[in-house]
């Protein structure tokens, strides 16, 4: 099977510039499920990786988890139009994220509070824009496929 180069689709790494509503799911050595609100994403160093940004204050439960069962899930929703992708992979490592990542976080924070102004009035907006992104730990993770989330017909259709 040939690696993944998520390069290679501009559409499918898109979302990662729009309003976002980002989760990311995972779950122990029992199966049991765990999610947590990420509040950053990036392309990885590689051609098939993401870097996902999890507050420390929700880390924990997906923090336990990798360390037991590396398989993850992130799904990055357009709060604009509800276009979303489902990125399903492994976990290689975690760390600290760093400065430059968390001033990405606050950005993606930002131009998704504007989005939810539009929706839930200026006091949802300015909520949104207050979840908290410090101090946070980076995920980095491999992709393994791409599924389109978006409700409708497609939802879950493979992509790559």
């Amino acid at each position: 099977m040939s690696e993944l180069d998520l390069s290679s689709q501009p559409e499918v790494l898109a979302l990662f510039d729009g309003p976002v509503s980002m989760v990311v799911g995972s779950s122990n050595e029992h199966k049991r499920p765990h999610f947590a609100r990420a509040q950053g994403i990036r392309c990885g160093e590689k051609t098939n990786s993401v870097v996902v940004f999890i507050p420390e204050v929700v880390a924990h439960s997906i923090l336990n988890d990798v360390q037991e069962n590396n398989n993850i899930a992130v799904t990055v929703g357009d709060i604009s139009n509800f276009e979303t992708r489902q990125f399903v992979g492994v976990c290689t490592h975690v760390e600290e994220a760093s400065d430059s990542d968390l001033e990405l976080c606050d950005t993606m924070l930002a131009r998704s509070g504007e989005t939810v102004s539009m929706f839930f009035g200026e006091e949802g907006g300015e909520s949104w824009k207050r979840m908290v992104t410090r101090p946070a730990k980076a995920f980095h993770i491999q992709v393994l496929n791409v599924y389109d989330q978006t409700p409708g017909n497609r939802a879950g259709a493979k992509l790559l």
